[in-house]
């Protein structure tokens, strides 16, 4: 985080006098402060087997539906998220929800909700 402040005053003679912050009198360099920054992922897999035809066995045509939550358990927001599974064929669309101010980014607040089905 880099800051700067300015101190700003009138003099008796109505004259403004300012400075600008530094980490010691003598100088204005702004204030830089190092944060870590720790970027963490995780994603979560639950499936669902949906008996469209209600006899407790799966059958042809029959489907898994699969739900993927994906979490940003970091301090950093992260941008370009994939959820891929192999089995349903690459990529999943989404997310179907979670990205709550609609920017992209998997905030440090959010967590995604991706879902696929599999026959």
């Amino acid at each position: 985080v880099v800051n700067q402040a300015t101190a700003t005053g009138t003099a008796p003679d109505q004259s403004t006098v300012s400075d600008l912050s530094g980490s010691t009198i003598d100088d204005d360099e702004p204030t830089i402060i190092d944060l870590c920054q720790k970027p963490e992922l995780v994603i979560v897999k639950t499936g669902v087997f949906n008996d469209e035809n209600g006899d407790a066995c799966s059958n042809v045509d029959e489907t898994i539906t699969y739900t993927f939550t994906v979490i940003n358990q970091g301090n950093v927001s992260l941008s370009n998220i994939i959820v891929d599974d192999p089995l349903l064929g690459g990529p999943i669309a989404g997310p179907l929800s979670g990205d709550t101010d609609g920017d992209g980014e998997l905030d440090v607040t959010e967590t995604w909700i991706y879902e696929a089905s599999y026959a």
